[in-house]
């Protein structure tokens, strides 16, 4: 059985709390392990470099909370990780992706790593649906006429029967594709293996069966982690494979879509695209996407903080009594 986790730092970033739920879910973690010693002390790398601070980020807070930590809830963390927490047995993400996490040292240390899948999919799923219906029903075209106070029909499309791809079968699209399912959409599925269909899914895809898929579909939905395997899985003759007109939408890791080609299709006028990745984030300013026609681009915001804190405070909660049970904690890699 394993030993009890005393102490605990909570250093996911401020950000991802920016609307105030933060309070009282910790209050019910703190409620539910009396036992362990929890340190608050927000830490983002990415954020400190963006600010100009020092690459690490790091202030006396996160140093104190570390050097007592056995287990630690974080988006990423500094490198020299194992020697600020030299009792860490535990790393749990705020986030499905991990790839900001040093994850071979963690490992060759015997550090355990878990993720958060699935603990923002309702909502990103919501939003995959919401930038659907955008396009369909032809709302920007809408807002507009309404601003120039022009009283002119636009007549937008069904959902019934279109048929919906899903590139990756995660917590995001199996939530997506109930959703569609509602709608009477036709959808269909790709991911590693094939496999039969779950309700309310048309045909499930193996890997190389992804174009023939795509071929098929007026709209696609990626939504895949970062791996060896998924970079540039939406490259020029995937994309080119898509019906002319198709929308494609990115919710995962901007990586899955190899941007130039994506760029040369959209130029064409082959494709429309939503996107809520990049391959780098933050988009910067002069990046040619900003201003490619037939795409809508937000900032890495699907998913709703108070929403998934919660969700990830009790995950980690869950954790903490797995582990004190001699179990794995839920997702673990």
């Amino acid at each position: 059985m394993n030993a009890a986790i005393t102490g605990a730092a909570l250093l996911y970033p401020g950000r991802l709390h920016a609307d105030g739920a933060e309070g009282p879910a910790l209050e019910r973690l703190r409620a539910r392990h009396p036992g362990v010693e929890f340190h608050r002390a927000p830490y983002d790398a990415e954020a400190a470099l963006a600010a100009g601070s020092a690459p690490s980020g790091l202030t006396a807070e996160v140093v104190a909370a570390l050097g007592r930590a056995e287990a630690v809830l974080c988006l990423d963390l500094p490198e020299p990780v194992l020697k600020l927490a030299p009792r860490l047995r535990w790393v749990q993400s705020a986030a499905t992706g991990v790839e900001r996490l040093p994850l071979a040292a963690l490992r060759a240390a015997g550090v355990v790593v878990s993720n958060a899948a699935g603990t923002a999919a309702p909502e990103i799923a919501e939003f995959v649906l919401a930038r659907i219906l955008e396009d369909r029903k032809r709302l920007p075209e809408l807002a507009a006429l309404a601003a120039e106070r022009a009283w002119r029909p636009v007549y937008g499309a069904g959902l019934s029967g279109v048929p919906l791809g899903l590139v990756g079968f995660g917590a995001i699209n199996r939530r997506v594709a109930r959703l569609a399912a509602a709608f009477g959409m036709e959808v269909h599925v790709c991911r590693r293996r094939g496999g039969p269909p779950p309700e309310g899914v048309r045909r499930v895809h193996p890997l190389p069966e992804l174009n023939t898929m795509l071929a098929r579909c007026e709209i696609v939905v990626a939504a895949l982690p970062e791996t060896p395997e998924t970079i540039g899985i939406l490259g020029r003759e995937a994309l080119a494979a898509l019906p002319r007109g198709a929308l494609l939408l990115n919710v995962g890791r901007g990586s899955a879509v190899d941007e130039p080609a994506l760029l040369d299709a959209l130029a064409r006028g082959s494709l429309r695209a939503a996107l809520d990745v990049a391959a780098r984030e933050p988009l910067p300013p002069g990046d040619p996407l900003w201003d490619a026609p037939g795409v809508r681009i937000s900032a890495h915001c699907s998913s709703v903080p108070s929403a998934g804190v919660e969700r990830v405070l009790e995950l980690f909660g869950d954790g903490l009594s797995r582990w004190e049970a001699g179990e794995a904690p839920t997702h673990q890699i």
